[in-house]
């Protein structure tokens, strides 16, 4: 006896291909692939399918294939897609939204620093480790290359080495001695 294969049904829920179809074809430790030749990662599957029955799947279809017939007969070539359509039309009830997160409550520090309107600029001197090839090794590029170019290279090379991160960090350790040194005495 011959062993009948039912493939599941999908619709999007979200995004571009909201309200468009798709037949299950196959599925691998990350990703679930459809006969239309798209596929989605399985921990998005939820957010962005749900599963239909084939009844509303043939419906779908048969309505897909109505609407294209009838824009064919008005002379439309473009036919419409399941994109047009809308949930309430197919009389489907879409999930309520998700729940909005209250807002981030902030550190009363940081939200008197964001109303100041009024900022100084200041010169912040900053001591930075570098590792830099010797003066002798620099004039000898220079004896057989253009001073510029040997600039614009080595500079590049010595900074491609700093992180955001590590920029970041002694910045901040500056800023810290620009406010606790001579530049602004603790009161008494």
């Amino acid at each position: 006896m011959e062993e009948l294969e039912i493939k599941k049904k999908y619709q999007w829920t979200s995004g571009p291909r909201s309200n468009q179809l798709e037949v299950y074809l196959a599925e691998d430790e990350t990703h679930i692939w459809f006969e239309s030749g798209r596929n989605i990662q399985k921990e998005m599957m939820d957010v962005q399918l749900r599963q239909i029955e084939d009844s509303m799947y043939n419906s779908l279809v048969g309505a897909q294939t109505e609407r294209e017939r009838i824009q064919g007969l008005l002379g439309n070539d473009a036919p419409l897609t399941m994109s047009n359509i809308t949930p309430e039309q197919l009389g489907i009830t879409q999930p309520p939204p998700a729940p909005i997160e209250p807002p981030k409550e902030e550190n009363p520090i940081s939200l008197i620093l964001a109303k100041q309107k009024k900022l100084e600029i200041v010169d912040i001197k900053m001591n930075m480790p570098v590792e830099i090839p010797s003066s002798k090794v620099f004039e000898f590029l220079t004896m057989m290359f253009d001073e510029e170019e040997v600039l614009d290279i080595l500079s590049a090379k010595i900074t491609e080495k700093f992180s955001t991160e590590d920029i970041q960090i002694i910045v901040r350790n500056s800023i810290i001695k620009y406010y606790t040194e001579e530049n602004h005495p603790k009161p008494e």
